[in-house]
């Protein structure tokens, strides 16, 4: 396995930045998701990184070496693409063992690796069957165990769990992070699913418009974004924005003039910021059914309830905004006339999104 070092790596089509000389490094083992949206550079950097797409500028490290314009093959790599490409008249086990013959390995140590793909991958009641046979999760399972096998220093997932049905997701996410932890293989993942970033990485970066927003920690993505975009596309449901005016005593959230009385450091930090005006962000969970007389408690407009597994929501409206919250047990119904924000939990952007931070 390898370090991965992406140094003031760039990719331009024509007039357009792909990859917008970003800087970062993946660790040996380390299990790294870039997520973001459809068109954010991610795609395009996991190709770089396979030599598959030819940097602009900038350099492309394997440990010490530079690796940047050297062909796929050289640089020891393995890649999972999001619709399986097994060939389809060999069984499994001649789709896993395919790469190790192209190689020129002797039979016995391909009967060994193929006995080892089956103990890792579970692949027993598969191997002698043809991949059209097969459901999504097995074939992706399968095309994993080809990958894998070739022992490669650095394993490219892009997009792998998109194409199927989110009762396999669930398992496949499982069995791939299982199976990473085992074989310590440094990983990197690419996806535009938020919850899969989140249950996957050992740490996520986060791409928008051909640049790095935030890398970090999953938990760290999710109670410390570092601007507007970050806190909205981390988190199921979505955090709540609203434009707000900032008082000598909180916040006033949007054309409802809903008064919010912050801490005394929360205070502190928007004076220092000096400006009138900017957004507030909460996360659906830290709003809750307020008790009664509750200071800056939110009414509840148009309000619709609904429940996911175990929890309930309820969407209201603030402001001409929808606004979600949590709702304790109990009927679909039943829901408060207004919502406790808990105002230690705000996130505070200006303007133009940038988060404000409390000391």
């Amino acid at each position: 396995m390898a370090r991965v070092a992406l140094e003031n790596l760039s990719v331009r089509f024509g007039a357009v930045a792909a990859v917008d000389d970003i800087s970062i490094a993946f660790e040996q083992g380390e299990f790294v998701v870039l997520l973001g949206p459809s068109g954010c550079g991610k795609t395009t950097t996991l190709r770089c990184i396979a030599g598959l797409e030819q940097p602009t500028s900038g350099k492309i490290l394997f440990d010490q070496d530079e690796v940047s314009h050297l062909p796929p093959r050289v640089r020891q790599v393995a890649m999972v693409f999001q619709f399986v490409s097994l060939y389809p008249h060999l069984r499994v086990r001649d789709n896993i063992a395919f790469p190790l013959r192209a190689r020129g390995e002797s039979k016995a140590d391909i009967t060994r690796k193929i006995a080892w793909m089956n103990k890792i991958f579970d692949l027993d009641e598969i191997l002698d069957r043809r991949p059209g046979t097969l459901p999504p999760g097995a074939r992706q399972k399968a095309a994993l165990a080809r990958a894998v096998v070739r022992e490669p220093r650095v394993l490219l997932l892009d997009e792998p769990l998109s194409a199927i049905d989110e009762q396999f997701r669930e398992e496949m996410r499982w069995e791939l992070r299982h199976l990473q932890k085992e074989l310590g293989m440094t990983t990197i993942h690419v996806t535009h699913d938020q919850r899969e970033a989140m249950s996957l990485a050992d740490r996520v970066v986060l791409m928008r418009n051909g640049k790095i927003v935030q890398a970090g920690p999953p938990a760290e993505l999710f109670d410390d974004p570092v601007d507007e975009f970050a806190a909205h596309f981390i988190g199921s449901p979505s955090v709540n924005l609203i434009d707000a005016a900032f008082t000598d005593e909180g916040v006033v959230l949007g054309d409802a003039q809903v008064p919010i009385r912050l801490p005394d450091r929360h205070l502190a930090a928007l004076r220092r910021s000096g400006l009138p005006r900017g957004k507030v962000g909460i996360r659906p969970h830290s709003l809750t059914p307020a008790s009664q007389g509750d200071y800056g408690a939110i009414p509840v407009h148009r309000p619709t309830s609904y429940a996911i597994g175990r929890e309930r929501f309820v969407d209201f409206e603030l402001s001409g905004q929808v606004w979600k919250g949590v709702l304790p047990p109990g009927p679909e119904d039943q829901v408060p006339d207004t919502m406790h924000l808990d105002p230690a939990k705000i996130f505070y952007f200006t303007p133009d999104g940038v988060r404000l931070p409390v000391a």
